[in-house]
Parts: C-alpha cells; sequence; structure tokens
C-alpha cells in the first residue's frame, strides 16, 4: 500500500506517528472501494500534493506540530483532512482547521470509512463532470462552424476557433469584451434591447446581422441562438453563426444585373419579344414591342408567336430554324401582323436563352 496510485484510483495519504494505528486505519476502510493508501512522513505528503497525487490526508493528532502549521495556514494543502484525536484538547487543536472532519479513537462504527466513500465518490462525480467538460470544450473549438457566447450584459464570453478563423481575431481581443465593439455603429445604440429581448424569449432564429473583422471589412451573418443555465446558475447564449457575406453579394449583383436588364429591356427602341420555346407562348415583351403591334403589354403575354406571325409558321419550325447547337444569333426577315390586322415588315434578330430555367427564343426587332 506504499506506492501511488494510479490516475484513475482515489489516493490518501496516512500521517500517524503511532504504527499500531496503521492495521487499525487498513481494517477500518478495506471495505472502501476505489481507495489506495499511502503511509508517509510529512515531506512526503506535501512533495505528493505538489504533484497532486493525493487526494485526501489521514492526519493523527500525534503530529501536533503539523497539524498546528495547517491550523495557522503554513501548509497550503487544499484537500480534506480527515484527523485522529485521542480527547477533547486534540480535537479542540483539530477543529481549529476548517476542512477538517475529527474522529475520536479508537476509530468505531465505520464512520472513517463512511466520511472516505463521501469523498471518493464526490470526487469521481466532479471527475466525470470535468471529463464530459473537456469534451465539450474540445467539440466546442473543433466544430467546423462559427459559435460564441454572450451573458445579459453582451459580453463576450467564449468565441471558437472557427470564430476566430473568419474574423482574424485573437481570443484575447474579443472574450470579456462588449458584443457591441464589432456591430456596425448604426446597430449600437440598439443591441442592448436586442440583448434583453433576446434573453427574455430565450431563442432567436435566422437573425440577420454584421460583423466587424479585425481587418475592418464587415461580414454578413444569419445566427440562431438560444439562452441556457449553467449548473453554476450562469445564464448565457450559444450562437451559431452562418456566414452568408458571399451569399448576400451576389443577390446584390443580382440585383444591380436585373436592374441593367429592366432599363436595356424596357428603354430599347427595338421590338423585344421572348417566346417560350416549347408552347409558343410570348412570355415577356417591352414598350416598344407594344407600340409596333398595337396590344398592350398584358395582351401580348397572353398570345403565341403565332398569333402575330403572318407567315404562321409553327412553333417547331420556328425552332428549327435557329441553330441551337451552337445558339447562335440569327438573321432573319419576317413579318408580323398587328392587332388591327395591317402587317409590318421586321427584321429580327433571334437566339435561343434560358429564362426561369427553360429554353426561350429572344427576338430583337426593327421595322
Amino acid at each position: 500500500m506504499n506506492s501511488l496510485s494510479s490516475e484513475r484510483s482515489f489516493t490518501v495519504g496516512v500521517l500517524v506517528s503511532n504504527p499500531q494505528q496503521h492495521e487499525r486505519i487498513t481494517a477500518n476502510l478495506e471495505q472502501v472501494n476505489g481507495i489506495t493508501l499511502f503511509f508517509a512522513s510529512e515531506s512526503d505528503v506535501l512533495e505528493a500534493r505538489r504533484t497532486q497525487r493525493i487526494h485526501a490526508l489521514i492526519l493523527s493528532a500525534d503530529n501536533l506540530a503539523f497539524c498546528g502549521a495547517i491550523r495557522r495556514g503554513e501548509r497550503d494543502l487544499h484537500f480534506p483532512i480527515l484527523t485522529l484525536v485521542n480527547n477533547l484538547e486534540e480535537a479542540d487543536l483539530a477543529l481549529g482547521e476548517d476542512s477538517s472532519d475529527v474522529f475520536m479513537l479508537p476509530i468505531s462504527n465505520g464512520l472513517l470509512g463512511r466520511r472516505l466513500r463521501h469523498l471518493v465518490d464526490a470526487y469521481f462525480q466532479v471527475q466525470q463532470v470535468n471529463t464530459l467538460q473537456g469534451r465539450f470544450d474540445a467539440l466546442y473549438q473543433n466544430v467546423p462552424i462559427m459559435m460564441h457566447a454572450l451573458d445579459r450584459n453582451g459580453i463576450v464570453l467564449r468565441v471558437n476557433q472557427r470564430w476566430l478563423e473568419i474574423m482574424g481575431y485573437q481570443a484575447e481581443d474579443i472574450e470579456g469584451k462588449p458584443y457591441k465593439n464589432i456591430l456596425p455603429a448604426e446597430r449600437r445604440e440598439t443591441v442592448d434591447a436586442a440583448i434583453k429581448k433576446f434573453f427574455d424569449d430565450g431563442i432567436i432564429r435566422d437573425f440577420k446581422t454584421r460583423l466587424r473583422c479585425a481587418d475592418g471589412q464587415y461580414r454578413d451573418f444569419l445566427i440562431d441562438a438560444n439562452v441556457f443555465q449553467a449548473e453554476d446558475g450562469e445564464i448565457a447564449s450559444v450562437t451559431v453563426l452562418r456566414d452568408i457575406t458571399d451569399m448576400q453579394r451576389s443577390e446584390t449583383n443580382l440585383k444591380e444585373s436585373n436592374r441593367l436588364y429592366r432599363n436595356l429591356f424596357e428603354g430599347s427602341t427595338d421590338a423585344i419579344l421572348l417566346m417560350e420555346m416549347d408552347t409558343g407562348t410570348i412570355v415577356e415583351a417591352n414598350d416598344s414591342a407594344s407600340l409596333m403591334l398595337g396590344y398592350t403589354l398584358d395582351e401580348l403575354r397572353k398570345l403565341k408567336f403565332q398569333d402575330i406571325d403572318a407567315l404562321n409558321v409553327e412553333v417547331k419550325d420556328i425552332t428549327e430554324q435557329i441553330n441551337l447547337k451552337t445558339l447562335n444569333p440569327m438573321l432573319m426577315e419576317q413579318q408580323y401582323r398587328r392587332k388591327n390586322g395591317s402587317l409590318v415588315p421586321v427584321e429580327s434578330n433571334s437566339r435561343v436563352i434560358r429564362f426561369q430555367d427553360r429554353a426561350a427564343v429572344l427576338y430583337i426587332a426593327r421595322d
């Protein structure tokens, strides 16, 4: 029993001057599973504690000098001490150490064993929690999505490694600092109220926000967050962020492209018609086409191309005239029939395009 324990066991240092007490202590504790007794000197105990390999100490009041040093704070041990005493005078001395449990000799009724069993159970419960916490921390830091945690006051408690990689900060630049520091200036005045509402509601989904990176650039995010209460009573948020910066830019570019297209389409002096290839239906037309043919735009969108084609060519014949393999534009002369029945000769430039994921023929006609 004089060897130190493995990492998974609970090691009890035994510091008693009377060798006869060794057998009594051993007999009293033989029913306590998971412990290893380490009979040692004062220096052994201090050294073992320094290396964190003793979890509790059984101390005999015979070692009065050592017991007094503990009482005066000269021995900074920081683990449970179970003191064996012969009389009330020794008990008074032992009780000076707040963390001591005092047992009268001779040890009886298994009291010492029960106390140690409680200490062992509590120790391994803490170890289990620490293990789970360690696994959670590893998961939190290595999960390939951005995560951060805030408290009720809007202070950043933690950010994970992916968050730091995307934002370009060091952890010390962010953790312990106000969340509003990385928000756009126009959002900082309202963020306190928004955080309060979030903690009151306890949940937020698909909330769009912008955050400032370390290089001063802003990125766009959608966030999902929940409020939780830890075992110590602390209330905080756990937040997942999805970077939508590229998507936002694509949407902005698409809107700009659509705006330019509408300006070109609607402002063109040439008549523009868009015919759905499968059905021959006119799906889009501009004001110049409306003016040329005498139909309103709504009326044109209800017609088939055959309704305005004076030659009344079948749709399949129209599409066969266009080079579908190369999608090259094709110049042709046509005659369009106006709403009043009159004909207008046109020169049209046509090509196949994709419109709303469908094949369509774009006509640009000039009379």
